[in-house]
């Protein structure tokens, strides 16, 4: 029987272990990439949501102050509330809301649940949005 050369039957265990490991390298890049940019989709959705929350906020005027002040108007505050927060829990997220005067500040939270990540143990990713509006009198175009 011929004695085996041990540095000829190792070649091939260094260059599969190398493989094996350049694999496992691009794959947690691109499982990182995949489940950042899925969060940046979720922070666009909450920032739209948060938007049109303020946008629904912005629509509930005090009325009957509108009508006995000839023209002058303030948001309904706890009503204006109340529609951007329902609006916001109907996307299935939770947020916040803060009314001064006719400015209307919304903040909508949610959380991405990534695909690759909780292999590292994250488990979820938080998102945060905020959107800014303010009610106006506009009449032909032109604020008054």
């Amino acid at each position: 029987m011929k004695p085996m050369n041990r540095r000829h039957d190792e070649k091939g265990t260094a260059l599969t272990t190398g493989a094996v490991l350049l694999v496992t390298v691009f794959t947690l890049i691109l499982g990182i990439a995949v489940d950042l940019s899925g969060q940046v989709q979720t922070k666009r959705q909450a920032f739209d949501v948060a938007a049109q929350a303020a946008r629904v906020a912005g629509q509930h005027l005090d009325t009957d102050r509108f009508l006995d002040t000839a023209g002058s108007f303030r948001l309904s505050t706890a009503t204006a509330r109340q529609a951007a927060l329902h609006y916001i829990e109907q996307a299935g997220m939770a947020g916040q809301v803060t009314i001064d005067g006719t400015d209307i500040t919304v903040t909508a939270t949610a959380q991405y649940t990534p695909v690759i990540l909780p292999i590292l143990g994250i488990a979820t990713l938080p998102v945060t949005a905020t959107a800014h509006a303010r009610a106006v009198r506009a009449l032909d175009g032109t604020e008054r």
